[in-house]
């Protein structure tokens, strides 16, 4: 179901973009079930830098060499064809997502939303008829959309970029990463 919400799915992504040319850090060791520790975790390569804003705060001071810097990445990032990351599809989500539109991804995402909800929801109470209802209008309202889907980080915003000298050194955070329409991401 191709969202790296899981440690180890996020592990398995970052291994597939760090066979790229793309500003992210490479994964190096996945820890499941390690003794003594509270949860999954990975180790991963350290990179230069620092944040230069918050979630909250920061955006007010961006350089403008730094925007470009984003606006470029973004758009090398989305040029990667989807081929580029078989491996993490074989092993998380439909193969057939290389073939399908952005329309279709979108809709195969919505149904696996619906039945996640469902199944959650039933067992701990009755299906939230909200979110019935919001499923629903999202499968409804899908726009066409022929192009392939593309890779997505999911959270492209300046708390999950490093730079060094306002320039950007590597990009962090791939636990909301997804296909998807490339606009998806500037939203």
């Amino acid at each position: 179901a191709f969202e790296a919400t899981l440690i180890e799915e996020e592990f398995h992504l970052l291994s597939s973009v760090a066979r790229t040319d793309f500003l992210a850090p490479k994964p190096l060791w996945l820890g499941i079930d390690v003794p003594g520790t509270d949860s999954d975790f990975y180790i991963m390569t350290r990179l230069p830098g620092k944040t230069i804003g918050t979630y909250l705060g920061g955006a007010d001071k961006l350089p403008e060499r730094y925007l470009l810097d984003l606006a470029e990445l973004l758009a090398k990032l989305h040029h990667y064809p989807l081929d580029t990351f078989t491996d993490y599809i074989d092993r998380y989500d439909n193969r057939a997502v290389l073939g399908d539109g952005v329309s279709d991804w979108y809709r195969r995402r919505i149904e696996a939303w619906r039945r996640y909800a469902t199944e959650t929801d039933a067992e701990f109470h009755l299906p939230s008829p909200m979110m019935i209802w919001l499923l629903t209008w999202l499968e409804r309202n899908v726009p066409p959309d022929a192009r392939k889907p593309v890779l997505l980080h999911g959270d492209y915003n300046i708390h999950n970029f490093l730079t060094v000298d306002g320039r950007v050194t590597a990009v962090l955070d791939w636990e909301n990463a997804m296909f998807g329409a490339p606009e998806h991401d500037l939203a």
